[in-house]
């Protein structure tokens, strides 16, 4: 059988990074406020002008973020 599915580009937006994750892009912005989750900050400014940045997502460090979460039930 063949996937239906589109290819997942390498870097991410956060709209793309919230829906990859299957998270809101509330809970995504509050996971990179705390450095919580990889990221590529991309700054815009000037030198000079005030600090604005964009932020992009590497989809293979996301999913090695999400395998490093995963928590392992205790053997019987």
């Amino acid at each position: 059988m063949v996937s239906m599915e589109q290819p997942v580009a390498r870097y991410l937006d956060v709209h793309g990074a919230a829906a990859y994750l299957h998270l809101s892009r509330w809970t995504l912005y509050k996971l990179v406020e705390r450095r919580r989750i990889p990221f590529i900050p991309i700054r815009l400014a000037e030198e000079g002008e005030a600090t604005r940045a964009i932020v992009r997502f590497d989809a293979q460090a996301l999913d090695r973020w999400m395998a490093a979460q995963s928590v392992n039930p205790p053997k019987a």
